[in-house]
């Protein structure tokens, strides 16, 4: 059976379809990121830059005992202790290893996961930056075309495991250019618009999922705390209906509705996951 991109495999001539959800799922700190990517089928490969990320995965692991979570910790450089140079080189190092873990996997050598976990593609997308560049800000647009081609073609490699891919991003203050009048006339400044946020990270991941929600948590929700928890849909590319759809809290059986499982149902509603 040959495999390829997203889980569609020939079988006899004909393409048979299995749906994989690869999502960008995106949140303020605190808003159930690694919970949520946790709660995906098994096994899970979760690739980390945050070392917070252990607790959180370590205390999943133990609420599923029969998942099994391969953890795998990526060392970020101490940009704020080095050169250029000495933060391009610690960068690249860090970057081989990252991609030696899944270089196995893209290639078929080994059996893929039933989950990849990137906490945080917004981390690992800066971490390229700086194997490249040496840095992550005031980077020309023409000298970003090498880090957004092996970028691309990393997102492409993922969708051809035939795994699900979860890419935790952080959230960042959305802005917008206004005019305003000054004593020497009108002039352009960038502002905050409230309440609104943007993904942080590679810019263009949205051609590459096929889901993407926020993840939210606000105290001020009565209940209890896991009724304080909501997702909102932004884009899903094969069912654009469900774009704004939030949902919140828990169901009237006590299921978590902001949930990996809940999330593939609402994206391949004619689909299960065991299948």
């Amino acid at each position: 059976m040959a495999r390829s991109q997203r889980g569609e495999v020939n079988k006899g001539g004909q393409v048979v379809f299995v749906p994989k959800l690869m999502a960008s799922v995106c949140g303020l700190g605190g808003a159930g990121k690694t919970r949520f990517a946790c709660g995906a089928e098994g096994p899970i490969l979760f690739l980390a830059t945050d070392p917070n990320s252990a607790e959180t995965v370590s205390r999943m692991q133990d609420e599923q005992p029969d998942k099994e979570i391969r953890y795998h910790q990526i060392n970020l450089p101490g940009i704020a202790f080095g050169g250029r140079d000495e933060v391009e080189a610690e960068a690249t190092e860090a970057w081989n290893e990252f991609t030696s873990v899944l270089s196995p996997i893209v290639k078929g050598k080994v059996e893929a996961p039933g989950t990849i976990v990137l906490d945080t593609a917004t981390e690992f997308w800066t971490l390229l930056l700086l194997a490249d560049h040496g840095k992550s800000v005031q980077i020309l647009p023409e000298l970003r075309t090498k880090s957004n081609a092996r970028w691309q073609s990393l997102l492409s490699g993922l969708k051809q495991t035939g795994a699900h891919v979860i890419l935790l991003h952080r959230l960042g203050p959305r802005y917008e250019s206004r005019t305003v009048r000054t004593s020497k006339g009108p002039s352009e400044e960038r502002v905050i618009v409230p309440n609104e946020w943007d993904r942080q990270g590679f810019s263009k991941t949205e051609f590459s999922i096929n889901a993407e929600v926020f993840l939210f948590h606000d105290r001020a929700r009565e209940g209890e705390i896991e009724d304080q928890y909501g997702m909102r849909v932004v884009r899903c590319t094969g069912r654009p209906a469900l774009i704004g759809r939030e949902a919140w809290g828990r169901t009237a059986k006590g299921e978590a509705k902001v949930s990996f499982d809940r999330l593939f149902r609402m994206v391949f509603p004619d689909a299960s996951i065991s299948e």
